[in-house]
C-alpha cells in the first residue's frame, strides 16, 4: 500500500511535503520564488502547525483551517494582518457537503484512491475497530450498505453516483448520515 503523500501526489496541483525530513516554509519558498502559496490548508488542528502557516501563504492568500485543535491555539495575527490573509473555517463540513457530493458524483474529484478498504454492512464493526487502529497507511475505511436495513437515498442521477445512507428503520435511532461509493443499487 503506498503511503499518504504518495497517493496525494495523484492528484494534479498537490505536492506533497514529508514535513519530518523536510522543512515546509523553505519548499513553498523555493517552488514558488518566495510569493507562497494562494491557499493553505492545515487539516492537522496540531497548534505547533499554526506558527509558521503564514509564512506559507502569499499576501492576500487564504488560511483554510479544517483541522480542529483539542483547545486555543496561539498565532501571530500581526503577521497575518501584515500579510492581509484571509482565514476560512470548516466544522464538520457544513455548507460544503453537497458541493463535495456532486463534485465525487461529477468525476470532477475521484476519491478511490483514498478508499483503503471496504466492509461490507454485515462487518461494519470490523471497519470501525480498524478506523479506531488509526494505521498510518489508511486513509478512508468504507462500507458497502447493499443489503442492509438502512434506507438508501441516491444523490446523483445515474446508476453509478455516490450514495448516502441514513438511520436505520427504527423509531428513536440516532441519525447518522454516511457518504459511500458507487455501491448501492435503485
Amino acid at each position: 500500500m503506498p503511503d499518504k503523500l504518495t497517493i496525494a501526489a495523484q492528484y494534479r496541483g498537490i505536492v506533497p511535503v514529508d514535513m519530518t525530513k523536510e522543512d515546509v516554509v523553505a519548499r513553498i519558498a523555493k517552488d514558488t520564488g518566495g510569493w507562497g502559496v494562494d491557499k493553505v490548508f492545515e487539516c492537522s488542528g496540531a497548534a505547533a502547525a499554526f506558527g509558521s502557516l503564514a509564512q506559507c501563504a502569499r499576501p492576500g492568500g487564504c488560511m483554510i483551517l479544517v483541522g480542529m485543535s483539542s483547545g486555543p491555539v496561539e498565532i501571530d495575527i500581526v503577521a497575518w494582518q501584515a500579510r492581509e490573509l484571509r482565514i476560512e473555517t470548516v466544522f464538520r463540513y457544513a455548507n460544503i457537503f453537497d458541493r463535495a457530493i456532486a463534485l465525487i458524483v461529477s468525476g470532477k474529484i475521484d476519491v478511490t484512491p483514498l478508499i483503503t478498504k471496504t466492509y461490507d454492512f454485515a462487518d461494519a464493526i470490523m471497519a470501525f475497530d480498524r478506523a479506531v487502529q488509526a494505521r498510518p497507511d489508511d486513509v478512508k475505511i468504507q462500507i458497502n450498505m447493499t443489503g442492509s436495513r438502512y434506507q438508501i437515498s441516491r444523490v446523483g442521477m445515474n446508476k453509478s453516483s455516490d450514495c448516502l445512507a441514513y438511520s436505520p428503520h427504527k423509531r428513536g435511532a440516532p441519525r447518522r448520515v454516511i457518504l459511500l461509493k458507487t455501491i448501492c443499487e435503485s
